[in-house]
């Protein structure tokens, strides 16, 4: 019963103006509350408060020797977790790193290919290793970047579903 009513008032606009609401069981209990929490696809969010939460604005250096550069972050005030973007997480949002990673796999993977064949000449048992500590620097480490990056837009995705968002194509 409780579930079709949160049905029936999440379908409500006029409802839905005041606050998102979701179902909470407190000791078998289910109660319906407000959560003033509505997604917002491009404003900061904290992974860890699960809320558009209030931010603190740092510049940090990143780096060492002479590659170093300042970067702006934003710290939850509640409990001081990195927060992010979600739009900036989406994978098919950044067109051209998408693009690059393609070329880059595609090139990545003729290398390895090539090296593997230049290294199987000599029937070293070395080779194997070499070929398996490049396979993994140079196509292990970018793909779980982008596993990171969706699995942060996805934890995202999960707590505005629950509130009612919609994905837009």
């Amino acid at each position: 019963m409780l579930a079709s009513g949160l049905k029936r008032l999440r379908n409500d606009p006029q409802a839905n103006a005041i606050a998102c609401l979701r179902e909470v069981r407190v000791g078998g209990m289910g109660w319906l509350v407000a959560d003033p929490q509505k997604p917002q696809y491009k404003k900061l969010w904290c992974p860890k408060c699960k809320a558009h939460s209030e931010y603190v604005k740092k510049r940090v250096q990143q780096g060492s020797g002479d590659h170093i550069r300042t970067v702006t972050v934003y710290d939850c005030v509640d409990c001081n977790k990195r927060m992010y973007v979600p739009r900036d997480y989406k994978l098919s949002n950044q067109g051209i790193t998408v693009g690059r990673l393609c070329v880059y796999f595609t090139v990545a993977l003729m290398g390895i290919y090539w090296l593997g064949l230049v290294l199987n000449r000599g029937r070293e048992e070395w080779a194997m290793v070499i070929l398996g500590i490049v396979g993994l620097v140079f196509i292990g480490i970018p793909a779980g970047i982008a596993i990171w990056s969706a699995l942060k837009y996805a934890a995202w995705v999960r707590w505005a579903k629950e509130r009612g968002w919609e994905e837009k194509d």
